[in-house]
């Protein structure tokens, strides 16, 4: 995701009058912070890489939602079955 959206972001800022997205470095860069923490000094000055960028966040969001969901389903689950072991043991 992060590669196929710095060239994404790239192509459309690389050419814009006052664009700060220049290089492909500037892109990842740019991805990366925005998909993570929200927070860069590089901004899209295009409309449509606004949009991208607006697609990037919620993508990242959405990501480390889903993982923190999985993560946390994996560890109910595995205090279940040992509290279902636990009582087991305390009925034998």
């Amino acid at each position: 995701m992060l590669f196929s959206a710095s060239c994404i972001i790239l192509e459309i800022e690389k050419n814009a009058p006052g664009a700060n997205i220049t290089t492909y470095e500037d892109a990842l860069w740019w991805t990366l912070n925005v998909s993570s923490v929200g927070d860069t000094s590089l901004q899209p000055v295009t409309s449509k890489g606004k949009v991208v960028g607006a697609v990037i966040i919620f993508l990242g969001v959405t990501i480390f939602a889903l993982n923190t969901g999985l993560l946390s389903a994996m560890f109910s689950s595995l205090i279940q079955k040992e509290q279902e072991k636990l009582f087991q043991n305390l009925q034998k």
